[in-house]
């Protein structure tokens, strides 16, 4: 795969990751569980980790099955189809 299409899944696969550990995290329990800890460190560290080990783990699961690959870029817009063709 080319560099260009490797880092355009990589952006997808990133923002999956994002809205996925946000949603977890304004979960009622998840709030009270996250926020339990005292080390802010602690906190914003496991959450830049959390966010690219979920990034690269849906990057691998888009690398390996091409039509879910294609289906995700394109709902991204990051497809290399042409915008202007006319189906019929």
């Amino acid at each position: 795969m080319q560099r260009r299409k490797v880092l355009l899944l990589f952006r997808a696969s990133f923002v999956i990751a994002v809205i996925i550990f946000f949603t977890a995290i304004l979960y009622d329990f998840s709030v009270e569980m996250y926020y339990s800890g005292s080390d802010p460190f602690v906190r914003i560290g496991s959450s830049f980790l959390a966010i690219f080990i979920m990034t690269v783990v849906i990057m691998l699961f888009l690398w390996w099955i091409p039509d879910a690959r294609k289906a995700v870029l394109r709902m991204f817009g990051l497809d290399d189809e042409p915008k202007n063709v006319k189906l019929g």
